[in-house]
Protein backbone atom coordinates (compact mmCIF):
# COMPACT_ATOMS: atom_id res chain seq x y z
CA UNK A 1 0.00 0.00 0.00
CA UNK A 2 1.72 3.19 -0.98
CA UNK A 3 2.17 5.47 1.74
CA UNK A 4 0.74 8.55 2.75
CA UNK A 5 4.10 10.54 2.44
CA UNK A 6 5.20 9.46 -1.03
CA UNK A 7 2.49 12.28 -2.53
CA UNK A 8 4.46 15.10 -0.45
CA UNK A 9 6.48 16.94 -3.15
CA UNK A 10 8.01 20.01 -3.63
CA UNK A 11 5.61 22.05 -6.04
CA UNK A 12 8.00 25.30 -5.17
CA UNK A 13 6.68 28.88 -5.39
CA UNK A 14 7.36 31.05 -2.65
CA UNK A 15 9.79 28.59 -1.02
CA UNK A 16 12.37 29.04 -3.77
CA UNK A 17 11.62 32.85 -3.94
CA UNK A 18 14.86 34.19 -2.11
CA UNK A 19 14.48 37.55 -4.14
CA UNK A 20 10.79 37.99 -2.18
CA UNK A 21 12.47 36.84 1.54
CA UNK A 22 15.36 39.50 0.84
CA UNK A 23 13.12 42.21 -0.22
CA UNK A 24 10.51 41.36 3.26
CA UNK A 25 13.74 40.61 5.41
CA UNK A 26 13.47 43.64 7.76
CA UNK A 27 9.56 42.23 8.50
CA UNK A 28 10.97 39.15 10.17
CA UNK A 29 14.32 41.00 12.23
CA UNK A 30 12.67 41.09 15.30
CA UNK A 31 14.46 41.11 18.95
CA UNK A 32 15.23 37.10 19.68
CA UNK A 33 11.91 34.89 20.90
CA UNK A 34 11.76 34.93 24.62
CA UNK A 35 10.42 32.44 26.33
CA UNK A 36 6.88 33.33 26.24
CA UNK A 37 7.32 32.65 22.82
CA UNK A 38 5.75 28.88 22.83
CA UNK A 39 8.19 27.47 20.38
CA UNK A 40 10.97 28.39 22.43
CA UNK A 41 9.43 27.35 25.94
CA UNK A 42 8.39 24.01 24.33
CA UNK A 43 12.08 23.43 23.90
CA UNK A 44 12.97 24.15 27.03
CA UNK A 45 10.84 22.29 28.68
CA UNK A 46 11.16 18.84 26.20
CA UNK A 47 14.99 19.18 24.99
CA UNK A 48 16.27 21.17 28.32
CA UNK A 49 19.34 22.45 26.38
CA UNK A 50 22.80 22.88 27.82
CA UNK A 51 26.10 24.78 26.79
CA UNK A 52 27.86 21.40 27.57
CA UNK A 53 26.91 19.30 24.89
CA UNK A 54 23.58 20.42 22.97
CA UNK A 55 24.17 21.22 19.31
CA UNK A 56 21.10 22.89 17.28
CA UNK A 57 20.87 22.81 13.79
CA UNK A 58 17.94 25.20 12.62
CA UNK A 59 16.60 25.07 9.26
CA UNK A 60 14.85 27.79 7.64
CA UNK A 61 16.43 30.06 10.09
CA UNK A 62 15.71 33.27 8.43
CA UNK A 63 17.30 36.43 11.04
CA UNK A 64 18.35 33.77 13.78
CA UNK A 65 15.38 34.84 15.91
CA UNK A 66 13.88 31.76 17.41
CA UNK A 67 17.88 29.04 17.45
CA UNK A 68 19.53 32.27 18.88
CA UNK A 69 17.10 31.91 22.24
CA UNK A 70 19.33 29.47 23.21
CA UNK A 71 22.88 30.77 22.72
CA UNK A 72 23.62 30.50 26.40
CA UNK A 73 22.46 27.09 26.55
CA UNK A 74 24.20 25.69 23.25
CA UNK A 75 27.23 24.33 22.36
CA UNK A 76 26.88 24.93 18.57
CA UNK A 77 23.98 26.68 16.59
CA UNK A 78 24.14 26.48 12.79
CA UNK A 79 21.48 27.93 10.73
CA UNK A 80 20.34 27.69 7.17
CA UNK A 81 17.89 30.13 5.05
CA UNK A 82 17.17 30.74 1.53
CA UNK A 83 17.75 34.52 2.03
CA UNK A 84 21.33 35.99 2.42
CA UNK A 85 19.52 38.95 3.24
CA UNK A 86 18.20 37.35 6.33
CA UNK A 87 21.10 35.81 6.93
CA UNK A 88 22.98 38.54 6.39
CA UNK A 89 21.14 39.71 9.51
CA UNK A 90 21.16 36.89 11.80
CA UNK A 91 25.54 36.97 11.68
CA UNK A 92 25.40 40.61 12.32
CA UNK A 93 23.30 40.38 15.69
CA UNK A 94 25.46 40.75 18.97
CA UNK A 95 25.06 37.05 19.72
CA UNK A 96 26.66 35.96 16.49
CA UNK A 97 29.79 38.27 15.87
CA UNK A 98 33.21 36.68 17.32
CA UNK A 99 31.22 33.90 18.45
CA UNK A 100 33.32 31.04 17.27
CA UNK A 101 30.11 28.28 17.92
CA UNK A 102 27.39 30.36 16.08
CA UNK A 103 26.97 30.45 12.76
CA UNK A 104 24.45 31.39 9.75
CA UNK A 105 24.64 30.50 6.48
CA UNK A 106 22.31 30.76 3.04
CA UNK A 107 21.49 28.23 1.25
CA UNK A 108 18.37 26.32 -0.53
CA UNK A 109 17.97 23.45 1.94
CA UNK A 110 15.85 21.45 -0.83
CA UNK A 111 19.53 20.86 -3.01
CA UNK A 112 22.42 21.93 -0.08
CA UNK A 113 24.68 18.71 0.20
CA UNK A 114 24.88 18.52 4.05
CA UNK A 115 27.39 15.16 4.04
CA UNK A 116 30.12 17.15 5.74
CA UNK A 117 28.26 19.12 8.71
CA UNK A 118 28.05 16.81 11.27
CA UNK A 119 25.07 15.31 13.36
CA UNK A 120 22.55 17.36 15.39
CA UNK A 121 20.85 16.38 18.91
CA UNK A 122 18.12 19.74 18.76
CA UNK A 123 17.09 20.39 15.19
CA UNK A 124 14.30 22.79 14.45
CA UNK A 125 12.39 23.71 11.39
CA UNK A 126 9.88 26.73 12.87
CA UNK A 127 7.15 28.00 10.37
CA UNK A 128 9.31 27.46 7.60
CA UNK A 129 8.82 26.17 3.91
CA UNK A 130 12.65 25.01 3.36
CA UNK A 131 10.61 21.28 4.57
CA UNK A 132 8.69 21.19 1.73
CA UNK A 133 9.01 17.13 0.43
CA UNK A 134 9.66 13.93 1.35
CA UNK A 135 12.81 14.33 0.46
CA UNK A 136 13.51 17.60 2.35
CA UNK A 137 12.25 15.99 5.45
CA UNK A 138 13.92 12.65 5.35
CA UNK A 139 17.69 15.29 4.60
CA UNK A 140 16.49 16.83 8.24
CA UNK A 141 16.06 13.48 9.86
CA UNK A 142 19.61 12.05 8.64
CA UNK A 143 21.49 14.55 10.73
CA UNK A 144 19.48 13.98 14.06
CA UNK A 145 20.17 11.99 16.78
CA UNK A 146 17.94 13.54 19.25
CA UNK A 147 15.17 16.12 19.86
CA UNK A 148 13.38 17.45 16.84
CA UNK A 149 11.14 20.11 16.46
CA UNK A 150 8.66 21.17 13.78
CA UNK A 151 5.76 23.90 13.79
CA UNK A 152 3.13 25.25 10.94
CA UNK A 153 -0.03 26.75 10.49
CA UNK A 154 -2.98 25.06 10.17
CA UNK A 155 -5.41 28.21 9.63
CA UNK A 156 -4.36 31.48 9.32
CA UNK A 157 -7.70 33.50 10.25
CA UNK A 158 -6.24 36.81 8.08
CA UNK A 159 -9.21 38.84 6.92
CA UNK A 160 -8.42 41.16 4.45
CA UNK A 161 -4.79 39.94 4.30
CA UNK A 162 -6.03 36.97 2.92
CA UNK A 163 -8.56 38.23 0.45
CA UNK A 164 -5.63 40.27 -0.88
CA UNK A 165 -3.48 36.86 -1.73
CA UNK A 166 -6.45 35.42 -2.86
CA UNK A 167 -6.64 38.02 -5.48
CA UNK A 168 -3.67 37.78 -6.98
CA UNK A 169 -3.91 33.48 -6.54
CA UNK A 170 -1.95 33.50 -3.55
CA UNK A 171 -3.69 31.59 -1.54
CA UNK A 172 -1.45 31.60 1.77
CA UNK A 173 -0.67 27.94 2.77
CA UNK A 174 -1.30 26.03 5.27
CA UNK A 175 0.58 23.18 6.39
CA UNK A 176 -2.03 20.41 8.02
CA UNK A 177 -1.05 18.20 5.11
CA UNK A 178 2.31 18.56 5.46
CA UNK A 179 1.82 17.64 9.22
CA UNK A 180 0.14 15.15 8.31
CA UNK A 181 3.13 13.68 5.60
CA UNK A 182 5.58 14.26 8.79
CA UNK A 183 3.58 11.85 11.09
CA UNK A 184 3.17 9.28 8.52
CA UNK A 185 6.87 9.05 7.96
CA UNK A 186 7.89 8.99 11.56
CA UNK A 187 5.06 6.09 12.75
CA UNK A 188 6.86 4.41 9.72
CA UNK A 189 10.21 4.61 11.12
CA UNK A 190 8.80 3.95 14.65
CA UNK A 191 8.97 6.99 15.92
CA UNK A 192 6.18 8.85 18.21
CA UNK A 193 5.97 12.19 17.45
CA UNK A 194 3.87 14.31 19.84
CA UNK A 195 1.93 17.14 18.80
CA UNK A 196 0.86 21.00 20.64
CA UNK A 197 -1.75 23.68 19.28
CA UNK A 198 -1.09 27.28 19.96
CA UNK A 199 -3.27 30.39 19.17
CA UNK A 200 -2.40 33.85 19.27
CA UNK A 201 -2.11 37.14 17.39
CA UNK A 202 0.32 37.95 15.09
CA UNK A 203 1.91 41.39 13.04
CA UNK A 204 4.14 41.11 10.22
CA UNK A 205 5.10 44.05 7.91
CA UNK A 206 6.11 44.87 4.54
CA UNK A 207 7.12 48.12 2.59
CA UNK A 208 3.87 49.54 0.86
CA UNK A 209 6.07 50.37 -2.51
CA UNK A 210 7.01 47.07 -2.23
CA UNK A 211 3.85 45.15 -1.56
CA UNK A 212 1.50 47.46 -4.18
CA UNK A 213 4.26 47.03 -7.02
CA UNK A 214 4.26 43.05 -5.97
CA UNK A 215 0.58 42.30 -6.00
CA UNK A 216 -0.51 44.42 -8.93
CA UNK A 217 2.71 42.99 -10.97
CA UNK A 218 1.16 39.46 -10.01
CA UNK A 219 -2.23 40.47 -10.71
CA UNK A 220 -1.33 41.25 -14.16
CA UNK A 221 -0.17 37.81 -14.80
CA UNK A 222 -3.59 36.48 -14.38
CA UNK A 223 -6.10 35.73 -17.18
CA UNK A 224 -9.38 37.38 -15.37
CA UNK A 225 -7.18 40.27 -14.24
CA UNK A 226 -9.36 43.42 -14.28
CA UNK A 227 -9.27 47.37 -13.68
CA UNK A 228 -11.58 46.05 -11.02
CA UNK A 229 -9.64 43.46 -9.29
CA UNK A 230 -6.41 45.67 -9.44
CA UNK A 231 -8.88 49.22 -7.88
CA UNK A 232 -9.45 46.34 -5.46
CA UNK A 233 -6.35 45.68 -4.39
CA UNK A 234 -5.27 48.71 -4.25
CA UNK A 235 -7.59 49.98 -1.67
CA UNK A 236 -6.93 46.57 0.91
CA UNK A 237 -3.26 47.78 0.86
CA UNK A 238 -4.55 51.17 0.70
CA UNK A 239 -6.86 50.23 3.68
CA UNK A 240 -4.10 47.94 6.03
CA UNK A 241 -1.25 50.74 5.34
CA UNK A 242 0.37 52.35 8.42
CA UNK A 243 3.18 54.95 8.45
CA UNK A 244 4.00 53.39 4.93
CA UNK A 245 3.93 50.03 5.56
CA UNK A 246 1.26 47.64 4.62
CA UNK A 247 0.39 45.83 8.24
CA UNK A 248 -0.98 42.27 8.15
CA UNK A 249 -2.49 41.17 11.49
CA UNK A 250 -3.59 37.70 11.87
CA UNK A 251 -4.89 35.06 13.97
CA UNK A 252 -3.30 31.91 13.48
CA UNK A 253 -3.74 28.65 14.95
CA UNK A 254 -0.47 27.00 14.87
CA UNK A 255 0.73 23.28 15.75
CA UNK A 256 4.45 21.83 17.01
CA UNK A 257 5.30 18.48 16.50
CA UNK A 258 8.38 17.04 18.40
CA UNK A 259 10.18 13.52 18.50
CA UNK A 260 13.46 11.83 19.52
CA UNK A 261 15.72 9.92 17.35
Amino acid sequence: MQRISDSWVNKGGVSKDAAGWDARADTFNGPIASMNEPFVSLIYDVANPNKDSTEILDIGSGTGRFSLAFVNDAKRILGYDLSPVMVGMANERPEVKDNPNVEFRAADWDVLDVSDIGRFNLTIANMTPAICSKSTFEKMLSLSDGWCFLSGHISRGEGLWGELNRLVGKELPVESNKLLFVMDMLWEKGLDPVIRYTTGKHKRTMPVDYAEKSFLEAASKMPDNTPEKEQRIKDIIASLTENGNLVMDSSPTSAMLYWHM
